[in-house]
């Protein structure tokens, strides 16, 4: 688990916009409505992003999903990413790969995810597994400190999932159990 702590200013509030499974590349992503975040996280001051993997569908022959089927190929999904969130590139907190960008990294041992964040210039915010992210900004001022407040959020892209109510908690329950947080993020 790699901690990430990140100071975001003088803001009285904020909000994050985690963004996850977007998987460029296939024929049935968003690419309108992945712009439409992109744009609301860079039109917003106090707007920020943690993005949690399986951002590139990343099929391979060797691998699970159709290469001949894809929208674009691994290489064109690298590109596309570098170029949707360079605008945003100093709003995201923290970026993690998920299980599609694996595929990658088993075949050829290339982790397209810390490519990515090379790309972009911010390879001190990804983490190839957890990340436990602290988040700092405005001022505490209930008890008269004066210190900045504090969130902590722990972040994996994971297994497990589930597609029911019941099984998002269940895995919800999995994760306070791992790690005490104020916030959990799961892909």
């Amino acid at each position: 688990m790699k901690v990430i702590t990140q100071k975001l200013g003088d803001f009285k509030e904020i909000e994050i916009l985690p963004l996850a499974d977007l998987h460029l590349g296939d024929p049935h992503s968003d690419f309108k409505r992945i712009q439409e975040w992109i744009a609301y996280i860079r039109d917003r001051d106090n707007v920020f992003t943690i993005l949690d993997g399986d951002l590139m569908d990343s099929a391979t022959t060797a691998s699970i999903g159709d290469t001949y089927g894809a929208s674009l190929q691994p290489m064109e999904q690298l590109r596309s990413c570098v170029d949707l969130f360079g605008p945003i590139k100093e709003k995201i907190l923290a970026v993690l790969p998920g299980n599609h960008e694996h595929r990658i990294y088993k075949t050829d041992g290339l982790d397209i995810t810390e490519i990515m964040c090379s790309q972009l210039g911010i390879a001190e915010r990804y983490s190839n597994a957890s990340t436990l992210l602290f988040v700092r900004f405005g001022l505490d001022t209930r008890n008269g400190h004066g210190r900045p407040i504090t969130y902590s959020i722990y972040i994996v892209h994971g297994p497990g999932s589930g597609r029911t109510e019941g099984a998002k908690i269940n895995r919800l329950t999995q994760l306070a159990s791992i790690i005490d947080a104020d916030n959990y993020i799961h892909g």
